[in-house]
Parts: structure tokens; sequence; C-alpha cells
């Protein structure tokens, strides 16, 4: 299963510096969170904080890299604007998925399980981050099902300073995009235009268990958000529709920089 949204990272001569680093990003933060048992959580893990973790399941050893630009840039180098901005509470996040043309079909907001200065935190090639659970609302759409070819956008919004006189439209945010969810999905030939088909049964090959999807990434000097979909007991092709939908929203995860 792959991370849409995040470009694997190149392997480097020095694998094993980059696989101490990995090893304790695990350590120190993703066995403490309640998921930590979820072997794609622990190799997306990598797939953020800038190491690849490749094939767990497999138990293939650990593995690491980074694209040169960051290594030779560093923790220390001149990225604390950046950081700063980004590293303000989080007040929460609202995420929708839309069609081709803009159109919401389903949203959430997501807010912090946690307080974000109380999250575990790693040290990066880009310097610590920290990483919130984020609980989950639906806000709109029909059902839990989501739409397997949705575009994602997230619009990041951080506690504004009580101090600020600032009133334009909400400069505390930040935007994240895919243009695909690619959920695992079947199509049926013919669409029902009066009903939903519902109660289909999702073969396992098919529709693995969990999904996980990404938008943002550290190398573009970002926020992270981690999407996980858990499969239905049931799939449904809505009324007009010819795509099955299997998947729903179960899990939702920030990476930001700690200072």
């Amino acid at each position: 299963e792959g991370i849409v949204g995040k470009k694997r990272s190149m392997m480097r001569d020095d694998g094993e510096y980059w696989e101490r680093i990995v090893r304790t990003q695990w350590e120190e933060i993703f066995s403490h969170v309640t998921d930590s048992t979820d072997v794609e959580l622990r190799r997306i893990a990598s797939e953020v904080y800038g190491g690849g973790m490749d094939d767990v399941m497999d138990g293939t050893s650990f593995s690491a890299g980074i694209q040169s630009d960051l290594k030779k840039e560093g923790p220390q180098s001149t990225v604390d604007d950046w950081r700063v901005a980004l590293s303000k509470p989080i007040e929460k996040i609202m995420l929708h998925m839309e069609d081709g043309i803009d159109y919401t079909l389903e949203a959430f907001e997501l807010v912090p399980v946690q307080n974000g200065r109380a999250a575990a935190t790693t040290d990066t090639p880009l310097g610590p981050f920290r990483r919130i659970k984020m609980s989950i609302s639906q806000t709109s759409g029909e059902g839990e099902a989501i739409s397997p070819h949705a575009k994602a956008v997230a619009h990041i919004h951080f506690q504004k300073d009580p101090s600020s006189s600032n009133d334009d439209d909400d400069p505390n945010k930040v935007v994240l995009s895919i243009e695909s969810l690619a959920l695992p999905t079947v199509e049926h030939t013919t669409s029902q235009n009066s009903y939903d088909e519902v109660g289909i049964e999702l073969p396992p090959k098919t529709f693995p268990s969990k999904e996980w999807r990404q938008l943002g990434d550290l190398e573009g000097k970002s926020v992270v958000l981690q999407l996980g979909f858990k499969r239905l007991s049931r799939g449904v092709v809505p009324s007009g529709s010819t795509l099955l939908k299997g998947y729903a929203l179960s899990q939702a995860f920030l990476s930001q920089p700690a200072v």
C-alpha cells in the first residue's frame, strides 16, 4: 500500500546513521501512541520524519535517507522562520473531500486529542517535530463511506495570538491537499439512478483492512497530516455513481515543528 502525496526518499551511503535516527523516532514517539502496534503506522512514521522503513511487515531492516539538499541543510540551518510559524498550537483542521469541480462531498472537523505542547517529540534532519493525535467529527456528507477518488483538502487553523489586532481572513492557516485519495474501489458497469446499492461484499484482496494517505511532507518545510481509512463491513454504490465506496475515515495525526 502506498502513501499518496509523499515521494520516497533516495537511499544514501551513510544508511547506518539514518537507520539510528529512524529507530529513535519509533522508540521515542510512535511506541508511545495507542496505535503503535500498527505496522503501517510504523512505516509511515519514517516516511514523515525523513527515513524509509521499508516493508516492515516482511521483516527487512530499517533503511533511511533524505534528499541531499535537506541533508546539507540540517536542523541548524536558517529554517527558524518557517519552523516558528508552523509551531503554534493547533486550533482545528477543516478537512474536505471534494469532487472534480470543488464540490464538497464529505467534511470533517479535526481537533487535537491532547495539548500539542505535551505531545511527544523527535529529532529530524529539519529539527524537532511533535506528533499530535486528532479527534474526528463528520460535519457533512451522506454516511461515513468516503468517495474513493475524492480530492482531499485540509485547512489547518492555528490558535490566534490574543494580542494581535490582525483582522485579515485568517492569516493563521495552512492549506494542504492531494488530488485524489485513490482508495481501492471497483467500478460497476451500470449505475442505479433512483437508489443506493448497499450491503456489497468487500473482498480483502481488493480492499485491504486499512489505507493511509498523507498531505504535506517535511521536504516542503510543512506540517504533515496523516489520514487513516478503515475498510467498512459492507460497501455502497451511491445512486447515480458506478464506484464502490469501501472506506471510512478513522484516524488522523498531525506533525509540526517543535520550538
